[in-house]
């Protein structure tokens, strides 16, 4: 699966928003891919194996329910609730 494509797939899972869009998860990509011994003769760096792309999904997965505290948290603190 090439960056693009995962983009895409997880623009259209609908767990983006202002604070984690296209630059996050290419971020993610890029985390999630193991090293590749020679870029210049191989597309090894620009497709991502299963084993990639599963790590890639529990990153997602992860910053999106960051991201989803932080934002319940900051509603709670401007109606005036409390932090804990």
């Amino acid at each position: 699966m090439r960056l693009n494509n995962f983009i895409d797939l997880i623009t259209m899972t609908g767990c983006t928003n202002d604070n984690f869009g296209a630059r996050e998860i290419g971020t993610i990509f890029g985390i999630s891919k193991q090293s590749t011994v020679d870029e210049i003769y191989t597309n090894g760096h620009l497709d991502m194996s299963f084993v990639e792309f599963v790590e890639a999904l529990a990153r997602v997965a992860d910053k999106a329910l960051e991201t989803k505290k932080k934002l319940i948290f900051d509603e709670t603190i401007s109606e005036g609730g409390t932090s804990t």
